[in-house]
C-alpha cells in the first residue's frame, strides 16, 4: 500500500509457483514518481510483468498517477519501464461501445467546447495535503493514452465494459471476480455526461475519438459542472456520529458509483478490494451471490472510499469480514476514515486478531488506537503501512 495522500495505490505480487503483479490504481503523479516507479522498475530487472493494472475510476486520487505511469512507459510492445499485459478501465468507449467510425467533422462551437474541457484537465481538491507539482493539468485521458499505446485494454481495445458478474482468468493460480458495478450505474453516468455537455452548449453527436474520451473523464471529475445536472453528490464529511447505523448515509455519486470492485483470486487467498464503490451495489451482488448463513471471509478487505461511512453499511459488515483491512488515505479533504466505520469493524466477535493497516496516521486511527486498547479488542492497529503486507 502506497501512501498516496488521500488517493489509493495499490501494489499486489506473489512469487510462487508462478509469478504475477497487479498494480490497483496510481494516486497521483507523486506517488508515482516517488513510489510505484522504482518497485516496477525491480519487478521488470526480475523479469516479471504487470498481469493487470486497474483503474477502478477516474477520480484524480486514483487515477492521475496512471496517467504518469502510462506516459512514461511508452507502447506496449516497448515499453520503458514495464510490460503491461492487460488494462482495465471503464471510459467513454468502454460505456458507449461505439463502433470505430469515419472522422466526423465537428462544428467550431463543440470543437471548442472539447478544448476548454480538456485543457482544463483534473481538479486538485482545495484542503488536499498533496504536493503542488500534482495540480498542473494533463492534457490527455487514460482512454488516450491506453488506445494510442497499443495496450490490451478492456479485453477489446477498450470497446467492452467491466462489471459485475464478470470472472477472467489469468492463470492456474490467479482469476479475478467482478462485484461492481452494476451496468445501470455506466448508463446512468453516460446520460448525465451527455447532459452536462448539453447544457455547456454542445449539439454534435458523440462520435468517439481521443478528444471525446479526455471530456468524459475530465468533466465527470469537477463538482460545478457535474452539478450542472445533479452529478454531484451533497459534500458528505466526517461523520459526527459513533455508531455506524446512524453516520451512514449512502453515497450518491455516480462517478464513485462507476468503481471497478473485484474479488482477487490468487494462490489460495481471496482480497475483496472495493475502489469508491457503493455499500448498496457491494452487498446486492454479494448477498445473492454468496449465500450462507455467516459472513464471507475473505483474507484482505480494502475498505471503499477510504474509510467513508457513506460507502461501508451495518448491513454490509454483517456479510464480509476478514482478518486484514486497509485503508488508504491521509484524511486530507472530507477527512476520511470516519471513526463510526473503524468503530463497527473491531467491534464485532472474531475468533482471529484482526489487522487494519493505514496508510498514513490520522485523527480516526489515533482515536481508533486508544479505544481500542482501552476496551482490550483483539486488534492489530498499523499506521504510515506504507510498505509490503504479508498475507499468508
Amino acid at each position: 500500500m502506497y501512501q498516496a495522500g488521500n488517493g489509493d495505490a495499490f501494489l499486489l505480487t506473489k512469487d510462487a509457483p508462478e509469478p504475477c503483479a497487479i498494480l490497483i490504481d496510481g494516486g497521483y503523479p507523486v506517488t508515482f514518481k516517488n513510489s510505484i516507479r522504482s518497485d516496477l522498475e525491480s519487478l521488470a530487472a526480475k523479469g516479471l510483468k504487470l498481469d493487470l493494472v486497474l483503474a477502478t475510476h477516474f477520480d484524480k486520487d486514483h487515477i492521475t498517477g496512471l496517467l504518469e505511469f502510462f506516459k512514461q512507459n511508452g507502447k506496449a510492445d516497448a515499453p520503458k519501464i514495464i510490460q503491461v499485459q492487460q488494462v482495465w478501465h471503464n471510459s467513454l468507449r468502454s460505456v458507449t461501445a461505439v463502433p470505430p467510425q469515419t472522422p466526423r467533422t465537428l462544428n467550431a462551437g463543440d470543437k471548442q467546447i472539447l478544448q476548454a474541457i480538456c485543457q482544463r484537465g483534473m481538479p486538485v481538491p482545495v484542503g488536499t495535503k498533496v504536493p503542488s507539482e500534482i495540480s498542473a493539468r494533463h492534457a490527455s485521458s487514460l482512454a488516450a493514452l491506453l488506445l494510442g499505446g497499443g495496450y490490451d485494454w478492456n479485453m477489446s481495445q477498450g470497446r467492452s465494459r467491466i462489471v459485475e458478474g464478470m470472472h477472467e482468468r489469468f492463470s492456474d493460480h490467479l482469476s479475478i471476480e467482478v462485484v461492481g458495478p452494476p451496468e445501470e450505474r455506466l448508463d446512468k453516468l453516460k446520460a448525465r455526461w451527455l447532459s452536462a455537455m448539453r447544457k455547456l452548449g454542445f449539439t454534435g453527436a458523440v462520435v468517439g475519438g481521443p478528444e471525446f474520451d479526455d471530456a468524459y473523464e475530465f468533466l465527470c471529475t469537477y463538482d460545478d459542472l457535474r452539478s450542472a445536472v445533479d452529478l454531484a453528490p451533497k459534500q458528505i464529511s466526517s461523520s459526527t456520529s459513533d455508531e455506524l447505523s446512524k453516520a451512514h448515509e449512502p453515497d450518491t455519486s455516480l462517478p464513485n458509483g462507476s468503481s471497478i470492485a473485484v474479488i482477487l483470486h490468487m494462490m489460495g487467498a481471496k482480497l475483496l478490494f472495493l475502489g469508491d464503490a457503493w455499500a448498496a451495489d457491494i452487498y446486492a451482488y454479494l448477498s445473492q451471490t454468496y449465500v450462507c448463513d455467516r459472513p464471507v471471509l475473505f483474507d484482505v478487505i480494502k475498505i471503499s472510499h477510504h474509510g467513508s461511512a457513506s460507502n461501508t453499511s451495518v448491513d454490509l459488515l454483517k456479510l464480509v469480514d476478514a482478518p486484514v483491512y486497509i485503508v488508504s488515505t491521509d484524511g486530507g479533504g472530507h477527512g476520511h476514515p470516519d471513526f463510526s466505520v473503524l468503530k463497527a469493524i473491531v467491534e464485532r466477535p472474531s475468533t482471529y486478531q484482526r489487522r487494519l493497516y493505514f496508510s498514513h496516521s490520522t485523527p480516526a486511527s489515533r482515536r481508533l488506537k486508544q479505544y481500542a486498547s482501552l476496551n482490550s479488542l483483539n486488534v492489530e492497529i498499523n499506521e504510515n503501512a506504507n510498505n509490503w503486507i504479508q498475507i499468508n
